[in-house]
């Protein structure tokens, strides 16, 4: 099973980690804090997870009319 059809098929919890995760290994300038460039940090929190609300978000699609 590749990566898309993995994310397709599971519940927005394990989308959430996977996503976390890949943030957490990047590698970052100046050993930046990985969190400073993660969409989803603003709704993280002790013991949560902020890709789980960023995901539930309503998307907006920026590119729409071009």
């Amino acid at each position: 099973m590749n990566r898309y059809l993995y994310l397709k098929n599971v519940n927005t919890e394990k989308v959430a980690n996977f996503l976390c995760d890949m943030i957490e290994k990047m590698d970052t300038v100046d050993n930046q804090d990985n969190c400073d460039c993660c969409p989803a940090s603003d709704y993280c929190h002790s013991g949560h997870n902020g890709f789980i609300d960023w995901l539930k978000e309503e998307y907006k699609d920026d590119n729409d009319g071009k």
